[in-house]
């Protein structure tokens, strides 16, 4: 792979953070399959196909104690992201512009965590060849290395579309508009294909994937020259060839079945302790499209059998909130709580009740199984309830399941940062970056958010630790944007709790 008219050093790809890739999730995921992984917070983590850095700059942000190294071969990327890191301060990272074929442990020694996001599907067979070489050689004996790829049977689907969109650019060299005149000629099929037909409800499904899609991010996805899908069966094989098995996905809820007709439950339970093609089925069940593959040395000893009892070795958070201001929390009394996403469930368990309550208290902050029992124990106490040792057996329970279902986060790794207001609030340094430059910030625990409102953007980059809330107020009423602002006060109250709230703050 040549360096010469590097395409991404001429289009740049848009690059975000992805907290699937982070190493509390990789460690998490460890320790649920019974894998003694390196501590987050003394580990060596390596990127291939970095980008500008952000990804990894965000990680070596929230973990300083770790060390990180990322790997692209675009100058253009390698200078964004060195840039980016002196900008924060970052001392604990490196970057290098170099080919993913000369990578070798002599040279960079061995990781506890590798990260490929983004890479797999969009190099040619060789390269693929050399990124699981580098998996085996270069993970520590239990690291746990993360893989993104496009799966099949879904992206059979997407490339109806893309080899379409191939096919009516062929003629034009200009990237961008290679982008432009491929949507308008989807539109154009959305728009005059047989309505009903299956045919245009796939046009029309496909167009709207790529309607909020950046045209980089377009341009080095669906019109690039490799974009090579795999049935996982197949990823797999290919992994187990160079000493590497299948772990797990990056998120533990993708590869669960609860929800499933009995019938198809029926079908993948029989095929037992074969995962390989669980997992595969689950694929065709759902037609997935993308996967985020967790792979590690074949000589480890996977512990399938997840016990919901592991969750009093972890750490959880969840944006679970109860639907009432006033939750009762006596037994068999039913309260409705709600998701981020606005699912909702009901549970009618007492302790399990105050246990969701307290979290919903805390968010963003993490806390341990017997701590959160603890204080679930304080506020049943208050309305007069009790609770046995079968009750905090059947809270364990109920916690799993949430998990399992995407409801409730484990964690191994508590970043540093506050919900508490200091009288100079400070917004971490990453953050602070990123709002100047993107419309979106990372948390300190991974989570991204859009940032649109003029004065949230203000109002974070303000938030330096070096201004109190009446410097702050001055500052923002000088911005021609919120001149018209009457009620700037309040407005900087309920968004500075928010940004609290949310894990954004450092001091």
């Amino acid at each position: 792979m040549s360096s010469d008219s590097f395409i991404y050093d001429t289009i740049q790809y848009p690059s975000f953070t992805f907290s699937q890739t982070y190493p509390d999730r990789l460690a998490t995921l460890a320790k649920l399959y019974g894998i003694d992984s390196a501590k987050v917070e003394n580990c060596r983590v390596l990127e291939l196909g970095c980008g500008d850095g952000s990804n990894l700059n965000s990680m070596a942000y929230s973990v300083p104690t770790s060390n990180f190294v990322g790997i692209d071969l675009s100058s253009k990327h390698i200078a964004d992201a060195k840039t980016a890191a002196a900008e924060i301060g970052l001392t604990n990272i490196e970057f290098y512009e170099l080919d993913v074929l000369k990578i070798n442990a002599e040279t960079f020694g061995k990781f506890d965590y590798i990260v490929a996001h983004g890479l797999f599907s969009w190099v040619p067979q060789f390269v693929r060849e050399k990124v699981l070489q580098i998996y085996r050689a270069m993970l520590t004996e239990n690291g746990v290395g993360y893989i993104s790829y496009n799966a099949f049977p879904g992206c059979h689907l997407r490339d109806l579309t893309r080899n379409m969109m191939l096919f009516h650019v062929k003629d034009i060299a200009e990237p961008l508009e290679q982008v432009a005149e491929s949507l308008k000629f989807i539109e154009f099929l959305g728009k005059n294909v047989e309505k009903d037909s299956i045919y245009g409800q796939i046009i029309k499904q496909e167009l709207s994937k790529m309607v909020d899609r950046s045209r980089e991010n377009i341009f080095h996805d669906d019109l690039s020259e490799v974009n090579q899908p795999f049935y996982f069966a197949d990823f797999i094989a290919e992994a187990e060839k160079n000493n590497l098995q299948f772990l797990s996905e990056a998120e533990f809820h993708s590869s669960q079945t609860q929800y499933f007709s009995p019938e198809i439950k029926e079908m993948l339970e029989s095929f037992g302790d074969n995962i390989i093609k669980t997992e595969q089925y689950l694929d065709f069940v759902k037609s997935r499209r993308f996967r985020q593959t967790l792979l590690c040395q074949k000589e480890i000893n996977v512990k399938r059998d997840v016990s919901p009892e592991i969750l009093r070795e972890m750490l959880m958070a969840s944006q679970v909130n109860p639907a009432s201001s006033k939750p009762n929390l006596k037994p068999d009394l039913v309260e409705k709580f709600v998701s981020a996403s606005n699912a909702t469930f009901q549970i009618d368990h007492a302790l399990t009740k105050a246990a969701l309550v307290y979290l919903s208290k805390i968010w963003s902050r993490r806390i341990g199984f017997d701590d959160l029992i603890a204080e679930a124990a304080k506020l049943l106490k208050k309305q007069n309830c009790e609770f046995s040792s079968e009750d905090i057996e059947t809270t364990t329970a109920i916690l799993f399941q949430l998990f399992s279902v995407g409801f409730i986060g484990l964690h191994v790794f508590e970043p540093q940062f506050t919900t508490q207001i200091s009288n100079k609030p400070k917004v971490g340094d990453f953050s602070r970056w990123q709002v100047k430059r993107c419309g979106t910030i990372t948390t300190l625990t991974g989570l991204r958010f859009s940032v649109e409102d003029d004065f949230v953007r203000k109002l974070l980059i303000l938030l330096d630790g070096k201004h109190d809330k009446k410097s702050i107020l001055a500052e923002l009423k000088k911005d021609k944007k919120l001149k018209h602002f009457k009620n700037l006060p309040q407005l900087y109250d309920h968004n500075l709790a928010e940004i609290a709230k949310n894990g954004l703050l450092v001091g």
